[in-house]
């Protein structure tokens, strides 16, 4: 009954349908390019750097005698303090430890860079970790760092200054920092590249293994390990396992130590956060539009309740009851709601991914795939089923309060 009332007044029905098509595919499309959205823009972020966690420890010099501390921290201990860390932090992908020295000079060749070197310890995930590039050669390996191998990656500017006419790799570079002198074998060139903290100055960096990096400095505090590098995995919350790992150390060393992590998690924390208010600005925007679709099925509702007073009355004077007729004019509203909705649907997910595949003709590095959100999906199949019973419960109980009297008299 509910199926051919709807077809008394086809183009009415079309129209009101047409209000849902269009909110329901308002909300599909806007949840999911949002969402699609934000992913994109946390993934270019952590391809900058920002998921990873510079974490910095120093002893705290003063301490005083009556302070009781669980332990006493001086500096990292990468067996003691370090490699335990991924059992501990599950979202920790990689480590590295990273000690630096200034003002490092590099000669090879009868030529030299002069105090700007930055001569920098690490271990053999620091680059994956950094997101650098080799434009030739290899990185090193573990072996490498466990065997103490005088081997070295040298930065772009500073193979275009040193080593022009040969490709570098195997040769000896001979490198002065501070009071220390020593020399490790090329065995690759990193590629040019630009960093949010250009006093690292990444194109003149000479790295090597930290181990060989501790061996060849005299000084006690150049051998210290006070920073270390950590990559977490995509969907961390990287000011949260920061936050944790401070109170970790804290806990471990009390006040013999002061602990701090980069501030780049921060900035990762307020993006997040106005990524979400913009996904759910977009989602307000497109609940507006179902809202309309929704009025207007209530009102094809209500007219269709005035117009059918006969019928109504007829109906209760034959013996149906209230939840008949009730349930009847619910049912109208859910499958005028439920087929709008579905034709929504498909043409959300039919203009999301024309949209998906416009930006992929335009933005280089964004491939079109074919893309379902299923929790858009969810949210739009619940808005079909609320927007339903909610804008035909008003004309249901109007019919279903209506007299019989009142009903057979209206004509």
């Amino acid at each position: 009954m509910a199926w051919n009332n709807m077809g008394r007044n086809k183009i009415r029905t079309l129209l009101t349908m047409l209000g849902i098509t269009i909110g329901i595919a308002a909300v599909l499309s806007m949840v999911t390019l949002g969402q699609f959205t934000k992913d994109k823009i946390l993934a270019s972020y952590a391809e900058l750097g920002v998921n990873t966690v510079a974490f910095y420890g120093y002893r705290n010099w003063e301490l005083k005698a009556t302070d009781l501390v669980p332990g006493v921290f001086n500096s990292f201990d990468w067996k003691g303090d370090l490699a335990p860390l991924p059992r501990i932090f599950p979202e920790i992908a990689r480590m590295s430890p990273l000690m630096m020295a200034w003002q490092g000079t590099a000669r090879f060749g009868g030529k030299a860079v002069e105090n700007e070197v930055r001569v920098m310890g690490v271990n053999e995930e620091a680059l994956n970790i950094t997101n650098r590039k080799l434009l030739r050669g290899r990185n090193f390996t573990k072996f490498h760092v466990e065997r103490n191998s005088p081997v070295c990656l040298v930065g772009h500017e500073v193979a275009e200054k040193l080593l022009k006419s040969t490709t570098g790799l195997g040769q000896v570079l001979l490198v002065d920092m501070h009071e220390n002198t020593f020399s490790c074998q090329i065995i690759g060139v990193l590629a040019d590249t630009s960093s949010n903290k250009e006093w690292t100055k990444p194109n003149l960096q000479v790295i090597v293994p930290y181990t060989f990096y501790q061996q060849a400095v005299k000084e006690h505090w150049y051998k210290e390990m006070n920073n270390v590098l950590i990559q977490l995995k995509p969907q961390a919350d990287v000011q949260k396992t920061g936050k944790s790992l401070q109170a970790f150390f804290e806990l471990k060393y009390g006040k013999s130590g002061h602990f701090r992590v980069d501030s780049d998690s921060v900035l990762l924390a307020q993006m997040k956060r106005f990524l979400t208010l913009f996904t759910l600005l977009l989602s307000f925007i497109a609940l507006v539009s179902l809202a309309v679709g929704g009025i207007g099925i209530t009102n094809m509702m209500l007219v269709s309740v005035s117009e059918r007073f006969r019928e109504i009355g007829l109906r209760n004077a034959l013996g149906a009851t209230p939840a008949s007729i009730r349930l009847q004019f619910l049912l109208e509203a859910l499958l005028t709601c439920g087929i709008g909705g579905l034709l929504g649907i498909a043409m959300g997910m039919a203009g999301y991914h024309a949209i998906l595949f416009g930006a992929s003709k335009l933005v280089a590095k964004l491939e079109f795939t074919f893309l379902v959100d299923w929790m858009a999906m969810g949210l739009s199949v619940s808005a079909i089923l609320l927007v339903g019973v909610l804008s035909g419960l008003f004309p249901a109980f109007k019919a279903e309060k209506l007299q019989v009297i009142d009903a057979l008299r209206s004509e």
